[in-house]
């Protein structure tokens, strides 16, 4: 399975925080060039990058897709990014997870036990 390879990956927010492995998701299995906005490698500017240029980098959908980008919201205001994927016949969100400190795997009916708020299903433009 495509995602596997992913999971375990390390979080490091200079070079795999959750932009950083959407975009690899996106180049390496959807075959997609994304430009990911240029921030400060810490969370806060990332996630406020990501609120910025969202409009710039993807369009919301109704129907995810594997590789897809998800968004969620973080305590109401900050975004985080993950990539849908489906499996076993339920909804998985692959992520960059700063308190896990690596790639996890959740399932998106759990996201908000971590504290993430569903935004949105998207696609890259």
């Amino acid at each position: 399975m495509w995602w596997q390879k992913y999971l375990g990956q390390p979080y490091d927010e200079r070079e795999n925080d959750c932009m950083d492995l959407a975009v690899k998701v996106a180049r390496d299995v959807l075959g997609l060039e994304i430009t990911s906005p240029s921030y400060q490698p810490t969370l806060k500017d990332q996630a406020r990058a990501l609120q910025e240029h969202k409009d710039d980098l993807c369009a919301r959908i109704d129907i995810p897709q594997d590789g897809y980008p998800v968004l969620f919201l973080c305590r109401r205001r900050f975004f985080h990014i993950g990539v849908y994927l489906r499996t076993n016949h339920e909804d998985w969100i692959l992520h960059a997870d700063e308190r896990s400190g690596f790639v996890i795997l959740t399932r998106l009916k759990d996201m908000s036990l971590k504290g993430y708020q569903f935004e949105g299903f998207y696609q890259w433009l």
